[in-house]
């Protein structure tokens, strides 16, 4: 019988002493057993103390002791205390690029990575259900921190996807959120998450009044950036976000128009409330966030009086960055480029576009020149039904100027415009009277004969739209090319594509406006007949270029072109700068940690 627990007493009245030697297989496995609980109780208990101290460390600001205090808890962590510590690390750093770059090859960091790896890895092989606080840490991490752990990032995509009903708002958010700053550094990211942005997209409308106004524009921006523009989702979040529009501050107003318009998601009654908000605080937005809310509303169209002329002055009141002041007259000009307010602010503007030309990327010149185009130059646009005989003596003083110090610029750098740059500076030229006596067409015509197999379609099409009216011979044989490319690729246009060149044609034969339309293969024909150089020598008015900002293609927002990126702003490198809003002071819950995310909690 066995010794463990019996009562049984000596004759002395003592209870007999156990030996060890003695206990039976089944007595050594449960005091085997209960000192293994023991040991596990404390380590348990030790995770809520490493994470006490992570935070404590973490909050004096002190870097290296951070690191050392990581070290020396990283044998004995969880996943929540390496969720903690990456998250805390990603925090403290988040402001010094430096000091990031510096962290990534940081022993400790290193070794954070690794323990998050082995534990969401055991997690998926065991199908239990993970910690969404800490896959949501974790990805927020790698993404302010900038650091594209593919294996890491797969396994929390996989999870995330598998468990996306088990988050709470502000942590799905923020993994979305996560993802969608990844595609910055490595684009494959984006694709193995599309699977939870799916996901997401299937949840989030059946719960969204759980979510705030920050998670949703968090939510929204995240779907922007990562192109996953599901037009159901937008509405859903629009609707939700209406009522909350009044109580958000200007970088949430900013970000979530930028989002719906990055998506291409025209919501009227959301962005009439978002206007309305903004104007009762427009001296409080940073240049950053009013050039993005002005951008929103030019890519949808949307427009209210009152705020568009508001914001015209408070714009040039602002310190404005070379990318934002492509952005801020791009949209203004877009929206209404004979506004009285539109043309003072062009003009307002142009003396200090002039004064960082050699800041600018290709991209953004193209799109300045395109604004002051439209509103001063010569063009036929949805606006207007005549062509405005503008002439360079006619040209405002600041325009002028503008465009006489680029011209030199952009000869030297021609080949490092994009297809839809080139075509739009050319326009631009074109629509004030201007390069005619300089080489710029020259060098146009020698960009278009060596990219014509290749040049993008809208780029072509713009081409052929304004460039027949450049000053007579200065580029006849390019024209030609471009009607000859437009013939041989006919098969391949889009309806949308047809229907612009069907405009254009029209205009070169003088046909009415609203005259029938020619079909497909009469406007073929048409196609090849203008790119015979006998076309153009009996052309001896060309027509009004018909030139619209609208329709360049070209977007402010970055380079648009495997080309783009040369030039004298060729140092400032990254996306554009409503393409990651965050870049330049952000969306307070993507620049910092979202609420309620790393507060030390501990799920033992």
């Amino acid at each position: 019988s066995s010794h463990f627990g019996s009562n049984r007493t000596t004759a002395d009245g003592t209870s007999p002493e156990v030996c060890p030697r003695t206990m039976s297989s089944q007595q050594q496995w449960g005091r085997n057993r209960t000192r293994a609980r023991g040991k596990k109780a404390a380590k348990r208990a030790t995770f809520p103390f490493i994470n006490s101290q992570i935070i404590a460390v973490a909050e004096t600001g002190d870097l290296n002791m951070l690191m050392t205090t990581i070290e020396e808890f990283l044998p004995d962590m969880n996943l929540v205390n390496v969720s903690t510590a990456m998250h805390r690390l990603a925090k403290l750093t988040s402001s010094s690029p430096q000091v990031q770059q510096c962290l990534m090859v940081h022993p400790a960091l290193q070794g954070l990575l690794l323990s998050a790896r082995v534990a969401l890895a055991k997690s998926e092989a065991g199908g239990a259900p993970p910690q969404c606080q800490a896959l949501s840490n974790i990805t927020w991490s790698l993404a302010t921190l900038q650091c594209p752990d593919v294996e890491l990032l797969q396994i929390a995509a996989r999870l995330s996807c598998r468990h996306v009903a088990s988050f709470k708002p502000f942590e799905l958010s923020a993994a979305l959120w996560a993802f969608a700053k990844l595609d910055a550094t490595d684009h494959a990211i984006c694709a193995f998450a599309t699977p939870l942005f799916e996901a997401a997209a299937q949840h989030i409308p059946a719960n969204v009044e759980q979510f705030s106004f920050r998670c949703l524009v968090m939510t929204a921006w995240a779907f922007a950036t990562a192109k996953q523009h599901k037009e159901s989702l937008f509405r859903s979040i629009g609707a939700q976000m209406l009522p909350m529009v009044q109580s958000a501050q200007c970088l949430e107003l900013s970000n979530a128009a930028w989002a719906f318009g990055a998506a291409a998601v025209r919501d009227d009654r959301l962005m009439a409330e978002v206007a309305r908000k903004s104007m009762r605080q427009l001296n409080d937005f940073k240049s950053q966030e009013l050039s993005n809310l002005l951008w929103a509303f030019a890519s949808t169209g949307f427009f209210r009086e009152d705020f568009f002329v508001a914001s015209a002055n408070v714009v040039q009141t602002m310190d404005l960055q070379p990318q934002q002041l492509a952005s801020s007259i791009w949209s203004i000009a877009r929206l209404r480029p004979q506004h009285p307010a539109a043309t003072a602010t062009v003009l307002a503007l142009m003396p200090r576009c002039l004064s960082v030309m050699e800041a600018l990327k290709p991209h953004e010149l193209a799109v300045i020149a395109a604004a002051a185009a439209k509103s001063f130059g010569r063009t036929v646009g949805s606006q207007q039904e005549v062509a405005l005989p503008a002439t360079a003596a006619q040209l405002p003083a600041p325009v002028l100027e503008f465009f006489e110090a680029a011209l030199p610029w952009i000869v030297g750098q021609a080949q490092h415009f994009s297809d839809q740059s080139l075509a739009t500076i050319a326009s631009a030229f074109v629509a004030v009277g201007l390069g005619a006596a300089s080489s710029l067409y020259h060098c146009v015509g020698r960009e278009v004969f060596l990219r014509a197999p290749t040049l993008e379609t809208s780029a072509l099409l713009l081409l052929q739209r304004n460039l027949p009216a450049a000053p007579l011979g200065a580029c006849d044989a390019a024209v030609c090319c471009l009607f000859a490319e437009g013939a041989r690729r006919f098969a391949s246009f889009t309806p949308k594509d047809l229907k612009s060149l069907a405009r254009t044609c029209a205009a070169l034969r003088r046909a009415p406006p609203q005259g029938p339309a020619l079909q497909p293969a009469a406007l073929l024909q048409v196609c090849v007949a203008l790119s015979s150089e006998e076309a153009w020598s009996s052309m001896a008015v060309r027509p009004p270029v018909c030139f619209d900002v609208s329709s360049t293609g070209l977007d402010p927002c970055g380079p648009d072109g495997a080309r783009e990126g040369g030039g004298a702003g060729a140092a400032r490198t990254g996306r554009g700068f409503h393409d990651l809003p965050v870049e330049a002071g952000g969306i307070s819950a993507c620049s910092a940690a979202p609420a309620g995310l790393g507060d030390g909690q501990v799920a033992v």
